[in-house]
């Protein structure tokens, strides 16, 4: 039987999410799972069993599928989260890397099915067969980082601070990118020609992973990685290499042996199998799949639509103290 899943629209971000499934609208027909196959993808919100918010909106939606039926997903850190129960509360499902306090429905730990942001370039886009073909380019023995000069939060100020410290020991090494420093058109091209990726998480903290780790795979790249603290429930762990930022000074050490080593040709076949899992196992619409093939529900239509609203909207008071707090951090950063 096949479940039906209306997943609400996904803006300016519809393009780098489709990619991800090309049969969009339909199913996960490569899964090597029969019940994955089973699951049909549309924008459909009316015709289906399952409704799916993947993204924070404050627009405003009526369905009659119950709440046990209606799965939202969260992608954001714990520090970036605006959510609170009495919103959570309107699904029945949270897909989420934290549980949301008062929230009563059923909680999946896990990362949020973030888009890739591999292959994405201003007027087209890599697709899902290009990246699956793309063969492993030539090498140099170097690490790059695509970085933010944002210091909203500690996890942004510490980040920063490891960098430039790098930087400072390692020299041309450290090939830096971004807004600012070295612009790109494509991250890949960030990525492609390092054998290693500085791969760095706005937190650490557990089921939070982001395409900070999943670019790196896709570019061949062994990513010098700090972020989700359980981040063997997802990847190979010979496929990445683990940076403690509370320790700047042992971490650059680490990072200087590795490029002093062979560490990249040892790795590269686990990096090939964390690449097919980034590629086939966890997307945004596997992890749905997953979800609902976990959690079946037989409980009928309601006889009257409910309105429902994913994101509330902040009051004057919320807006100023978020601003003043990055501000705050802007202002007193020193790396």
């Amino acid at each position: 039987m096949t479940d039906r899943v209306g997943i609400v629209p996904f803006g300016n971000a519809a393009e780098i999410y489709h990619r991800m499934l090309p049969a969009f609208p339909g199913t996960l027909g490569e899964s090597s799972d029969a019940n994955l196959r089973q699951v049909h993808f549309s924008h459909d919100l009316e015709n289906v069993d399952w409704l799916v918010v993947a993204h924070l909106t404050t627009e405003v939606l009526s369905t009659t599928i119950p709440r046990s039926r209606r799965i939202l997903v969260t992608g954001e850190p714990s520090p970036a989260v605006d959510i609170g129960a009495g919103n959570a509360n309107q699904f029945g499902v949270l897909i989420s890397p934290y549980n949301i306090p008062g929230f009563t429905g059923t909680w999946v730990p896990s990362h949020g099915g973030l888009p890739w942001f591999f292959g994405r370039q201003t007027e087209s886009l890599r697709r899902l067969e290009d990246l699956e073909t793309l063969p492993v380019p030539e090498k140099t023995p170097t690490v790059s980082a695509v970085i933010s000069t944002k210091v909203l939060h500690e996890g942004h100020r510490q980040r920063l601070r490891f960098v430039y410290r790098l930087q400072e020991a390692i020299g041309d090494r450290l090939h830096l990118y971004g807004r600012g420093i070295r612009e790109v058109n494509d991250k890949a091209d960030a990525i492609l020609p390092h054998a290693y990726h500085l791969s760095l998480e706005n937190v650490c903290e557990p089921n939070y992973w982001s395409e900070k780790i999943s670019d790196a795979f896709l570019g061949y790249s062994l990513p010098l990685y700090a972020g989700c603290t359980n981040i063997e429930n997802w990847f190979d762990p010979d496929s990445y290499v683990i940076l403690d930022l509370d320790d700047i000074d042992g971490s650059v050490k680490q990072v200087q042996q590795i490029l002093d080593s062979d560490l990249y040709s040892q790795r590269l076949n686990a990096i090939r199998r964390s690449r097919q899992t980034v590629l086939h196992q966890e997307t945004l619409f596997h992890l749905i799949a997953r979800t609902i093939v976990a959690n079946p529900s037989d409980e009928p239509r309601m006889s009257a639509a409910e309105t429902i609203r994913t994101k509330p909207e902040r009051t004057v008071w919320q807006k100023v103290r978020k601003e003043f707090k990055r501000t705050y951090h802007r202002l007193t950063f020193r790396p």
